[in-house]
């Protein structure tokens, strides 16, 4: 069953559990957030991977932030933490030896629209995207 054509696609980012960085008992909702009192780390990168969605060998990884209060923008763009975060993440795709490219939310849309018709075989990406495809 097909939705409609004019039907909104929502695309989930990873949802798991994860230790809570200051009271280490207490377990954390993670969900890709990236803000001040969510920073980036190697740790959170490999659980993003790990509980990212998956449809055939594509890992969709959808991190958010909301950078425009200051208490959010200030570390992740001038402290220098959203470089870190993508530098984690390419670090933790090696490991794996997964390929990692970057994309916009109508790219993203574009290949899972690809992936759900077949377009795109499930090891490899669509000739539009071969341009921004990192191995």
């Amino acid at each position: 069953v097909q939705p409609p054509a004019d039907a909104l696609l929502m695309v989930q980012g990873p949802l798991t559990l994860r230790q809570h960085p200051k009271y280490r008992l207490l377990p954390n909702l993670e969900t890709g957030e990236l803000a001040g009192y969510a920073l980036p780390s190697r740790a959170r990168a490999r659980t993003w991977l790990r509980a990212a969605p998956r449809i055939g060998n594509h890992i969709i990884l959808k991190l958010f932030g909301h950078g425009a209060p200051e208490r959010n923008g200030i570390p992740l763009m001038e402290g220098g933490e959203l470089r870190h975060c993508l530098e984690f993440v390419r670090q933790a795709c090696d490991d794996h030896g997964y390929r990692l490219a970057f994309v916009t939310a109508w790219e993203a849309a574009t290949l899972l629209h690809d992936i759900a018709a077949g377009r795109c075989s499930p090891g490899e990406m669509p000739r539009w995207h071969s341009k921004l495809s990192k191995s």
